[in-house]
């Protein structure tokens, strides 16, 4: 039920549901990736209580990059230096360790909460999208993100 409200805060934030609109699109590509996102998640658990966070890590992203390299080696863009070392800390730094600690998590957290935490990155987005990029709110964002931040804390609540 929490994560039915959640998606309508997801909708409202939407301005117009039109597939020509670049934010539609985007909140709709978010919406399939949440739920792959959910179904790994899943799978993470189940594979937690077998391997140490580290393990599955690993696993997911090789395949991940098996799977991945291909697409990749048929761009033809050249990279800096410095931007192969900012890919570089971000893979090791906010996606290796990151995802590693949430996994191990998953052996004390329900994968309920995980998501429905994970579903916050939402508002994270437009808070950061104000502070960074000057970016003004709209009242259907605020409404949106109260939503989901409401759902959450509901759920965090409830919990205890």
């Amino acid at each position: 039920m929490i994560a039915l409200v959640m998606i309508g805060g997801v909708i409202i934030t939407v301005p117009e549901f039109n597939t020509e609109n670049a934010v539609t699109m985007g909140v709709i590509w978010g919406m399939v990736s949440s739920f792959t996102y959910a179904v790994l998640s899943l799978m993470n658990r189940y594979f937690s209580g077998k391997y140490s966070g580290r393990q599955v890590c690993l696993y997911e992203q090789g395949t991940a990059t098996i799977l991945l390299l291909p697409f990749f080696l048929s761009c033809s863009v050249t990279y800096t230096v410095p931007e192969v070392a900012a890919v570089i800390f971000l893979g090791i730094a906010c996606t290796a360790v990151a995802h590693s600690l949430f996994i191990a998590s998953l052996n004390r957290v329900k994968v309920q909460t995980a998501g429905i935490i994970s579903g916050m990155e939402t508002v994270y987005g437009i808070i950061f999208a104000m502070v960074l990029l000057q970016d003004m709110i709209t009242v259907r964002e605020l409404i949106g993100g109260a939503v989901i931040l409401g759902a959450s804390v509901y759920k965090t609540l409830k919990e205890k």
